[in-house]
């Protein structure tokens, strides 16, 4: 079983209520969502970070770390532990995920057997440059959920926002992101509001930015919980006197 897909799974959520007049909730207890730490060589940071238990999950971005450094240097870690697996083999990738990982997170190139007989988490990482009509197939896969990797650039745009939402329309899925560089405080709230499950940051990211990041992602988290469940406008009805009618029938 994945420690992972368990955390999502508690990830606090608000019910969508019904139309009608209704008092905003808090769902309490739990994640808002997940920060997760990325890496794809040995780092000195990612080990402290994933030792310390500030964050929820770590993220291997290249398949060679995981045979001969990832044992060693971070079996300290205090949280489930990931890899991400392209550009390789059906065998590979297997002996890779089979060594200890919690979860893996395929590539849409990787063979199509790689999908099933896993008892661990199980995820799949796409582009924003996926087809449309790709994104909602999605969902029928047998898989746990769904890292995306929306700003291959340097710079966040208005259109990675946008990416990031359509997906978010159009998935039943967990959705995650991840972030291919350091963002500031004010981008990083903004991909928050989306909605999304949690969030993929580079281990360069001192613990003070981590920390930060934290605050932030609970707190639009509340904000985008609250939206959920904001008062709705109530359909117009009419409720008569039971008493009255029965007269007038008779």
């Amino acid at each position: 079983m994945s420690e992972f897909k368990d955390k999502l799974k508690n990830i606090s959520k608000s019910p969508v209520l019904p139309m009608g007049f209704h008092t905003s909730i808090e769902v309490p207890g739990g994640r808002s969502a997940l920060l997760i730490v990325g890496f794809s060589l040995p780092d000195e940071a990612a080990a402290v970070a994933l030792a310390s238990g500030d964050v929820d999950a770590g993220l291997v971005m290249s398949s060679e770390v995981a045979y001969s450094k990832i044992g060693a240097k971070y079996k300290g870690a205090k949280v489930p532990l990931g890899v991400l697996l392209k550009d390789i083999g059906e065998s590979e990738a297997r002996e890779i995920a089979d060594s200890g990982y919690d979860f893996s997170v395929l590539s849409t190139h990787m063979p199509l057997a790689t999908l099933h007989g896993k008892e661990t988490g199980s995820f799949l990482m796409v582009d924003d440059s996926l087809p449309e009509r790709y994104v909602q197939a999605i969902n029928d896969l047998e898989v746990d959920g769904v890292f995306l990797n929306c700003a291959k650039g340097a710079s966040f745009t208005v259109e990675t926002l946008l990416c990031c939402q359509y997906f978010m329309e159009v998935l039943d899925k967990p959705l995650m992101l991840i972030l291919p560089s350091l963002c500031d405080r004010e981008v990083f709230r903004s991909l928050c509001l989306v909605g999304v499950s949690g969030i993929v940051v580079p281990a360069t990211a001192s613990d003070e930015v981590l920390a930060d990041f934290r605050r932030v992602m609970d707190e639009s988290s509340r904000k985008v919980r609250r939206s959920r469940t904001s008062t709705g406008v109530a359909l117009p009805y009419y409720v008569g006197n039971v008493a009255d009618e029965e007269e007038e029938d008779t």
